[in-house]
Parts: C-alpha cells; sequence; structure tokens
C-alpha cells in the first residue's frame, strides 16, 4: 500500500503546503522507501537549500535522519520528533494506511529553542565557509519543544482526516 493509493499526489502536495504554511518547517510527505511523493518544495530557511543542494551533504545529513526516524517511525507506527546531524529538528509522522506502514509525512528546518546550529560539520558537509553558514544560519527560527509536539498532533490529525476523506473518495 503507498499514500498515493488512498490520495493522489496533488492532495498530498496540497498538505505539505498547509503544513508548511502552518509550521514554518520543509513539508515532505515520502514513500515507505523514503521516496518523496510531491516536487514541491516550501523552504523554511535558506541554509536548507544550501545543504540540500550539495549531494554529499543532502546525503551526509537529510536522508540520513529521514532514513533513521522513518525506520522509527515504521517500527513503533509513532511520530518522532529528533535533531538532524545539523542541529535542526525534524519531526515525522507515519502515514498507516489499512494498518499497514506506508510511508511518512514532516517537516524540518527549525531550531529547538535550546538547539545550536553545528555550523563547523555543516560547513564541512558543504564545502561552505563557516562564516556563510553561520550568516545563513541566521534564517533559521527557533521554536519551543510545546509548539514542535503540537505540530507533530496537528499533522497526525491531519494526515488521518486525509487518509479517511481520501478514502471515502476512493470508493465513490
Amino acid at each position: 500500500m503507498k499514500p498515493t493509493d488512498v490520495m493522489p499526489v496533488q492532495k498530498w502536495k496540497e498538505l505539505e503546503k498547509e503544513f508548511a504554511a502552518r509550521s514554518g518547517l520543509t513539508a515532505v510527505a515520502f514513500d515507505a522507501g523514503n521516496g518523496r511523493l510531491t516536487d514541491a518544495t516550501i523552504w523554511a530557511n535558506e541554509l536548507c537549500p544550501v545543504i540540500k543542494g550539495n549531494p554529499d551533504s543532502a546525503n551526509q545529513i537529510c536522508s540520513v535522519a529521514q532514513q533513521n526516524m522513518a525506520a522509527i517511525c515504521k517500527k513503533t507506527g509513532r511520530p518522532v520528533l529528533e535533531e538532524c546531524d545539523a542541529g535542526m529538528f525534524k519531526l515525522l509522522v507515519p502515514i498507516i494506511v489499512d494498518g499497514e506502514f506506508a510511508g511518512t509525512m514532516g517537516g524540518c528546518g527549525r531550531l529547538l529553542v535550546d538547539g545550536e546550529l553545528e555550523v563547523d560539520y555543516i560547513a564541512e558537509a558543504t564545502g561552505k565557509p563557516p562564516e556563510e553558514i553561520e550568516r545563513l544560519g541566521s534564517s533559521v527560527v527557533t521554536l519551543s519543544q510545546e509548539d514542535a509536539e503540537a505540530l507533530v498532533q496537528f499533522l497526525t490529525e491531519r494526515i488521518g482526516k486525509n487518509l479517511i476523506d481520501g478514502n471515502d473518495r476512493q470508493g465513490d
């Protein structure tokens, strides 16, 4: 079962946009193999496109976090909220369809209030000078742990509602 079996790509794209607007995060939905469901990207900050724009840093930072957190979602069936190796937090909510793990949806690109960007690590991974990473990093907004947990709850409810609505439409 894939997320697109119950809800078309356009609906996932709309949910990504809605979640990005509400959360200020770069919102992305993935299938069970960690493939993106859409090609839409609304960046949370100026630093993330630099990280994602370099295949080495994208693999080292973003892909590793996605794979590890998605594995936890799949194993537990529960949302995950953790920091990536760059120091920003990422949240993932499992997409469960008919009791089967079908993928994840979440967002990243903000710092928890007590978080700190790993400037030297990001600079090394991207090949950019630390001064440039610090400048770009100034666009990374903070969020409290409580607000981050509220976003997890919101996204969990929205995914559930959309899957139910999607299933209803599929039967028409």
